[in-house]
């Protein structure tokens, strides 16, 4: 058995250890640290071969209450990179195990490294049960949009001047220390408001991507207008009821025009 560590961020320990087989493999329960590092690693850098992640309820959980990490490990399934299962797996060791090496992951802190094997008894006993805990395992939906996705669809249906907005609200939400201050549908409905959208256009695109029901849009931006953040004017349409155009209100109009609306997104999407 060989151990090695390395003074790196759990990223580029992920990204160390796919890159080192091109074998399929098994991510046991990681923890959150090394569940976000593949969903970066996987879309920035893929895999050569599938990664079957079984993890703990509470942990995958997490990506639900992280949109920027949910929505790139969605992109992991919908590529076939990524296979999500959930098990009780409290005791096990995290790890990431190969037809022909483990690697038991550790993290202390912000330094990440890993202990190897190759012993061939060893191995083939843990592959096995990898193998047997993965049969049993529950598929875990994500229920998140994949972000590849959601970009294809938000150009298509609002214009690049939104996906621009909504990609400058990820850039803001990634530098965020806790990302779950974070909402998707606000900072929609924000970008809408700058580019002066149909209150009805961005709730439907929203719907139909996946992102959030109408429902939901309505009750947020009832809250942007109660915070003095947005607000509305009738727009008139050849049949049905007038549609609502959003606006940003003069202050933060303001805030768009002379700061940037990376300054604006910033006060305003959490």
């Amino acid at each position: 058995m060989t151990a090695e560590t390395t003074s790196e961020p759990p990223t580029e320990a992920i990204r160390r250890v796919l890159s080192a087989s091109d074998s399929p493999r098994y991510l046991i329960n990681p923890t959150r640290e090394f569940l976000f590092a593949l969903a970066v690693v996987g879309v920035d850098h893929p895999p050569s071969s599938p990664v079957r992640v079984l993890g703990r309820r509470a942990v995958l959980r997490e990506l639900r209450q992280d949109f920027l990490m949910g929505s790139r490990a969605a992109n992991l399934v919908e590529t076939e990179t990524a296979t999500f299962r959930e098990a009780p797996l409290d005791d096990e060791t995290p790890a990431l195990v190969g037809t022909d090496t483990i690697h038991a992951l550790v993290l202390v802190g912000e330094t990440a490294g890993s202990v190897s094997t190759v012993d061939e008894t060893f191995h083939a006993d843990v592959y096995e049960g990898c193998e047997s805990l993965w049969a049993d395992a529950e598929r875990y939906h994500l229920r998140t949009p994949p972000l590849a996705a959601l970009r294809q669809s938000m150009t298509a249906e609002l214009g690049a001047g939104f996906r621009d907005g909504f990609e400058m609200a990820l850039d803001v939400v990634a530098g965020l220390r806790d990302r779950t201050q974070f909402h998707e549908v606000r900072a929609a409905l924000v970008v809408a408001a700058e580019r002066e959208l149909l209150h009805y256009d961005v709730g439907r695109w929203g719907e139909d991507a996946g992102l959030a029901s109408t429902a939901s849009f309505s009750r947020h931006k009832t809250d942007l207008e109660d915070e003095g953040i947005l607000t509305t004017e009738k727009q008139p349409v050849q049949m049905g009821r007038p549609r609502q155009r959003l606006l940003l209100t003069d202050e933060y109009r303001e805030i768009a025009d002379e700061e940037g609306v990376a300054t604006l997104l910033s006060r305003t999407t959490t």
